[in-house]
């Protein structure tokens, strides 16, 4: 079993350079194998995860590899939502 983390939104309201230094220390955690899901509403931070969740009002919508312009591909999922 992997131990894993949640932080939810972590990043919200944090400097710049803060954020850039908490998401790599997540990546470190992840190269050693710990499981971390987090919630964001930045798409930067989305681009950096193996995979994410589109979700609206509660539900899970679909489950992917970020593409390589999240932003887009987020708006043109959640148009018929």
């Amino acid at each position: 079993a992997n131990p894993n983390m949640r932080p939810k939104e972590p990043t919200t309201g944090v400097d710049v350079v803060s954020r850039a230094e908490l998401w790599d220390m997540l990546s470190m955690l992840r190269e050693q194998g710990i499981t971390i899901v987090a919630s964001t509403p930045y798409m930067d931070e989305g681009s950096r995860c193996v995979r994410i969740a589109l979700m609206s009002e509660g539900r899970i919508l679909e489950v992917c590899q970020p593409p390589d312009n999240l932003e887009e591909y987020f708006i043109e999922r959640m148009r018929g939502v």
